[in-house]
């Protein structure tokens, strides 16, 4: 707990804004989130941040793990995806792993749980997909 406390502390708001400013650059700019494979040790090694830079800034600035954080960004690209032109050759399933995605099973619970509705109703929804 000790350690913990000592960590927090070391953590200055300064930090922790340029590493949220550094995760945001590698996810909005240079796209990592489509690597399937991204990890916490990928990230920190493409922003040059410490693994526990990242979690503590994504759990305290934030308010999420590194798995909700990416996951976020991986949706975004989905729905674009889904609602844009020209990918109606592509499955849900082909567009999602195209976004980073590497589970079918994870991108359903992931879309589900954020949007509210599966990837086939938020289709079914959506106006510009059904003209």
């Amino acid at each position: 707990e000790f350690r913990r406390v000592l960590f927090r502390s070391v953590l200055t708001e300064e930090t922790m804004n340029d590493a949220l400013l550094r995760l945001r650059k590698a996810m909005q700019q240079d796209r990592i989130f489509l690597n399937p494979e991204l990890t916490l040790t990928h990230v920190a090694s493409h922003t040059g941040l410490t693994q526990k830079v990242i979690s503590a800034t994504l759990n305290q600035k934030a308010g999420k793990n590194f798995n909700e954080f990416v996951n976020e960004y991986r949706l975004e690209a989905v729905k674009k995806k889904l609602l844009g032109s020209g990918n109606e050759h592509l499955t849900i399933t082909g567009i999602a792993f195209e976004c980073g995605f590497n589970s079918q099973a994870t991108f359903q619970r992931v879309f589900k749980q954020s949007i509210g509705l599966s990837p086939t109703e938020f289709m079914a929804q959506n106006p510009l997909k059904s003209a």
